[in-house]
C-alpha cells in the first residue's frame, strides 16, 4: 500500500500525530481529498496531503480513488446526501463546505446526481454545489473567510464544526481553486510569497508567531482564535500591527 493515492470517503478525516485517536490532531482531510500513503501500522496509514501536511488517519476512512474528477465542492455550512432525489430517501453521508463529489447529471427537480469518493451514486440539492472558480479574486477570498464567521476554534480544524487559524486561510483560498501552506508560516514552492507591510491589501494574509490571519482592509483582519473562542472579525491595534512576523500574498 506505500505510495499508494487513496480518497477520504467520510465527511471528515482527522490527521493525529500519532496512530491513536487520543494524539494531537494535526489536521482535517475533506471528503474526496487524496492522500499519499507513505506507511502503515495496524489499523492506521500515515499519509501526506496534496498540500504537503502528514499524519495518521485511520484506514477505514479511506477509499480506492474514482477514476471521474470530483471537481464540484459543497458551499453550505452541511449538506445531505441522499439516496433518491426526494427530502423522505436514505441519508448516505452529510458533507460539510469544502467536500468535493463528482456530478454525474443535473436533475429537473432541483436535484443534482453524484458520485461520492468511494463510488457510492447519490443526490444532493443543486443549490449547495459549485465548481471552482477560473480566476481568483481578493473580494471573493474575503467573502468565503466570512463564512465561517461564528464558528467555533478547534485545533487542527478545517470546516463549519470547528475551525483553526491555518485552517480558515487554507479554505478561503483553496475554495476559490488555490492551495496553500496549511501553517502559520510561509512555506517554499507554495503560492503565498512574502511581500512588504505597505504592500498588504484586502485578502492578504498576516502572520504572527504561531498565528495567521487574513487582511480585511487596512484597519482589520478575519481570524480563528481560542482567545476569540472562534471566527471574528478583529481592529487591527497597534499591539497587533507590532507582532507581525511576514506579510504574503499570491498576487
Amino acid at each position: 500500500m506505500k505510495n499508494e493515492i487513496l480518497a477520504i470517503k467520510t465527511a471528515i478525516a482527522p490527521l493525529y500525530a500519532k496512530p491513536d485517536n487520543q494524539s494531537e490532531r494535526t489536521d482535517e482531510v475533506l471528503h474526496g481529498m487524496d492522500v499519499l500513503v507513505e506507511c502503515e501500522k495496524d489499523d492506521w496509514l500515515y499519509v501526506r496531503t496534496a498540500y504537503r501536511y502528514r499524519g495518521w488517519v485511520q484506514r477505514s476512512l479511506t477509499s480506492v480513488r474514482l477514476e471521474q474528477k470530483l471537481d464540484h465542492f459543497i458551499t453550505v455550512p452541511s449538506a445531505d446526501v441522499l439516496a433518491a432525489p426526494k427530502v423522505q430517501a436514505t441519508l448516505l453521508v452529510c458533507l460539510t463546505r469544502g467536500c468535493t463529489v463528482h456530478v454525474i447529471s443535473e436533475e429537473q427537480s432541483g436535484w443534482t446526481k453524484i458520485a461520492l469518493a468511494d463510488g457510492r451514486i447519490g443526490y444532493i440539492r443543486s443549490v449547495f454545489l459549485s465548481c471552482f472558480p477560473k480566476e481568483i479574486e481578493r473580494e471573493a477570498i474575503c467573502q468565503t473567510a466570512k463564512q465561517y464567521l461564528g464558528t467555533q476554534y478547534r485545533w487542527g480544524g478545517k470546516t463549519p464544526l470547528g475551525i483553526d487559524c491555518s485552517g480558515l486561510c487554507f479554505m478561503a483560498y483553496w475554495l476559490n481553486g488555490v492551495s496553500i501552506y496549511r501553517d502559520a508560516r510561509i512555506a517554499p514552492d507554495f503560492p503565498i510569497k512574502k511581500i512588504s507591510p505597505s504592500r498588504a491589501q484586502k485578502g492578504d494574509l498576516l502572520f504572527f508567531p504561531g498565528h495567521v490571519g487574513m487582511l480585511v482592509d487596512e484597519n482589520t483582519m478575519i481570524h480563528s482564535a481560542e482567545a476569540s473562542n472562534g471566527v471574528v472579525i478583529e481592529s487591527l491595534t497597534p499591539e497587533w500591527k507590532a507582532s507581525i512576523t511576514d506579510v504574503g500574498s499570491i498576487f
